[in-house]
């Protein structure tokens, strides 16, 4: 099985991989200390790759926004994105990534393409929790784990979900 890791990423970067069936997720915090510069956010972003891959990764999965608002993040994004790109080529075995638009995996998850985050949050629940995540049976589904997920963890598990089921 391909071992993916999906990455919702921002400021506060979501992330989640596979290992065999199960899924493990968090996130991490890019925002710069008092005395960084705005590079750190960079910086960071390397050093958690750097952490997540250890755990060996074939394809990393990365949501990309058509818009952002204003210039700062814009600007901040593509700075991620850039980053990560760097940081799969300049392994000594280079790292496949892919982008998936953000309504695709909002389709995936919910059957919306304009879900909201708390739909997202559900569908994410569900599908860590081995439940069917068809969002009409919603009222039928009992969760079999109790899981508290951040909005960016759960976006990261339903980019996973969908990973797995495109190229996985």
């Amino acid at each position: 099985m391909t071992r993916l890791l999906a990455l919702d990423i921002g400021t506060t970067t979501g992330w989640a991989m596979n290992s065999g069936a199960e899924y493990r997720w968090g996130h991490f915090d890019l925002k710069p200390g008092p005395m960084d510069s705005h590079g750190m956010r960079y910086v960071s972003l390397k050093r958690e790759l750097a952490c997540l891959f250890t755990a060996g990764v074939d394809l990393v999965v990365y949501e990309t926004n058509a818009f952002t608002r204003g210039k700062a993040a814009t600007t901040m994004m593509a700075g991620y994105v850039a980053t990560l790109q760097a940081f799969c080529l300049e392994l000594p075995e280079p790292v496949e990534y892919k982008g998936v638009p953000v309504v695709e995996i909002k389709f995936h998850a919910t059957g919306r393409g304009n879900a909201s985050k708390s739909q997202m949050v559900w569908s994410a629940t569900l599908a860590v929790s081995g439940n069917p995540r068809l969002p009409s049976q919603r009222e039928k589904v009992t969760l079999t784990a109790n899981v508290d997920l951040t909005e960016d963890e759960a976006d990261a598990i339903c980019l996973l979900d969908y990973a797995l089921e495109v190229w996985g």
